[in-house]
């Protein structure tokens, strides 16, 4: 999940965070469409080693956060 969030991080979300006396760069909302897919299952088919990520997980997570920018 560090990963993820790693990948997610923006600065300007981080400097609008700030101000708001938070200290972290993602953005909420984004957060919001990962817990979805979870608890959508849309990764269940896929199986991963347990404690590591489905390398398509960073695909779908980029495509989700790309759809809510448009």
């Amino acid at each position: 999940m560090a990963e993820v969030l790693a990948e997610l991080e923006d600065p300007r979300t981080r400097a609008v965070n700030e101000k708001h006396g938070d200290d972290h760069g993602v953005n909420l909302t984004t957060l919001r469409a990962l817990a979805i897919g979870e608890r959508l299952e849309v990764l269940k088919d896929y199986p991963t080693s347990a404690g590591c990520t489905s390398p398509f997980a960073p695909v779908w997570i980029a495509e989700t956060v790309q759809r809510r920018g448009e």
